[in-house]
């Protein structure tokens, strides 16, 4: 896991040195699941990513505890 979190960190470390510069800009393109074209912000699908990752985050570390781990600080503020 450690691999494939450090991969993806590149790819995110690579996506925002292109892209930050110009976050209202549009992309086009297909969406599979839902058959068409869709249109979205850069910054529209950068803040979908992460919030997915946090989702994701959530899931490994439901996945731990059922198997009896005590998961590491995720970063997340509890209020």
């Amino acid at each position: 896991m450690r691999n494939l979190f450090s991969e993806i960190d590149k790819m995110v470390e690579r996506f925002l040195q292109e892209n930050s510069h110009r976050p209202n800009e549009h992309i086009v393109g297909e969406i599979p699941s839902l058959g068409s074209q869709q249109e979205y912000s850069i910054l529209q699908l950068m803040t979908h990513v992460m919030t997915h990752e946090f989702h994701h985050k959530g899931q490994i570390m439901t996945m731990g505890r059922m198997l009896g781990y005590t998961p590491p600080d995720a970063d997340v503020i509890c209020f």
